[in-house]
């Protein structure tokens, strides 16, 4: 029951798959494109800040801080840019509200 008000309104490709569907699925490339930027920035930024620390590059305060404040003007960017569902598009009107 759950599984079916979990997928109402979805597309076919996207339902979620169980059962012995779930040990046949094949990944094609998109798929594997799209999973593939977080766990590459998850494990470069840790790897980064290692290094940073070990090796005294610069002041990992410094890198921390950055890394802070820059996701925000990126993702607001980002999505002015790359926005394909009209109702996720941040309008100023909403926000001065």
């Amino acid at each position: 029951m759950s599984e079916q008000i979990a997928s109402a309104g979805m597309p076919d490709e996207q339902k979620p798959v169980s059962g012995s569907k779930a040990q046949g699925y094949v990944w094609d490339m998109k798929t594997i494109l799209w999973s593939m930027p977080q766990p590459i920035l998850v494990l470069g930024s840790g790897f980064l800040v290692a290094t940073m620390v070990y090796f005294k590059w610069m002041n990992y305060r410094d890198y921390a801080l950055l890394m802070i404040l820059l996701p925000t003007p990126i993702l607001i960017i980002a999505e002015r840019l790359w926005a394909k569902r009209q109702d996720w598009i941040l309008m100023s009107t909403a926000i001065e509200n």
